[in-house]
């Protein structure tokens, strides 16, 4: 009976061993078979839309259409707070300035320097007559700018 046992266990061994060597060729070779069709190169397969739907370009928005906005209580905006008109025409006269640089002239170059959040304002040669030229055109152009805001340089 031990002996029996043991033949029965050999044999199904030996079934499973053959069958598993027998699969992995099968698979082998169909692997083989399809990297020669492509050519050496095993490309994965990708379903491609043969048909897709555009939008009509006739579509028209009726007038009658329109999104409606629903008022709201807060805006964020605190109305208690009021800039003095003097510091806010400064503030406009310097964003217009910022737009408008590089400002070449034949006695200065005014530029703005973003990393120092100041106007830069170098001046052409016989210093103390361009300084002179600049303060004259900023006080004509730009007369609530502080001087401050202003840094020269060579």
């Amino acid at each position: 009976m031990l002996n029996s046992k043991k033949n029965m266990y050999l044999i199904l061994t030996v079934t499973f061993v053959i069958f598993a060597i027998i699969t992995y060729i099968i698979i082998s070779l169909t692997w083989r078979k399809n990297n020669k069709k492509n050519g050496g190169v095993n490309i994965p397969t990708v379903a491609i839309p043969t048909d897709i739907n555009k939008p009509s370009t006739s579509t028209q928005l009726s007038p009658k259409t329109s999104p409606t906005i629903a008022p709201t209580d807060f805006t964020g905006a605190n109305p208690k707070i009021s800039i003095d008109p003097k510091e806010q025409k400064s503030i406009n006269e310097e964003v217009e300035l910022r737009h408008k640089s590089p400002v070449k002239t034949q006695y200065f170059t005014i530029t703005f320097n973003y990393v120092d959040d100041v106007f830069e304002v170098q001046l052409k040669k016989d210093r103390e007559k361009t300084k002179n030229e600049f303060e004259k055109w900023r006080g004509k152009n730009y007369p609530d700018i502080s001087l401050q805001r202003f840094r020269f340089i060579k």
